[in-house]
């Protein structure tokens, strides 16, 4: 199998887009929907990508607002399971959005929030 390492758009903006602003709301995918999603095109994919963070940020609420909650691996970074679209725009740019697949959380994410990236372990 082929792989690089390449910059993406945060977010999935579709080619039909009107703004690229808009993949702003779609950063995320459900994997327990994922194959109906991409069976019936309504998730514009080219393929899985790995995205590299040294963490993620979850909002907590508490009695005085939500505040952000990091969380991450005390022994280093984690890769995510994620989807990248590729396509030109209409002035000829070079566009390739990409969102993280999430699922349900574990026990020790599950008191924060009620999803969680998919964490990809080294094998």
């Amino acid at each position: 199998s082929k792989s690089r390492q390449d910059l993406v758009r945060w977010g999935m903006a579709s080619s039909w887009a009107r703004d690229l602003k808009v993949g702003s709301r779609m950063i995320n995918s459900r994997a327990e929907s994922l194959a109906d999603r991409l069976a019936f095109g309504r998730v514009p994919v080219k393929g899985r990508c790995l995205v590299l963070a040294d963490g993620y940020y979850e909002w907590v609420r508490r009695p005085n607002g939500e505040v952000p909650m990091h969380a991450s691996l005390e022994f280093g970074g984690l890769a995510f399971a994620g989807l990248w679209d590729g396509w030109r725009s209409p002035a000829g740019e070079r566009v390739r959005p990409c969102a993280i697949v999430t699922t349900t959380p574990n026990s020790l994410v599950q008191s924060m929030c009620h999803r969680m990236p998919v964490i990809l372990s080294a094998e």
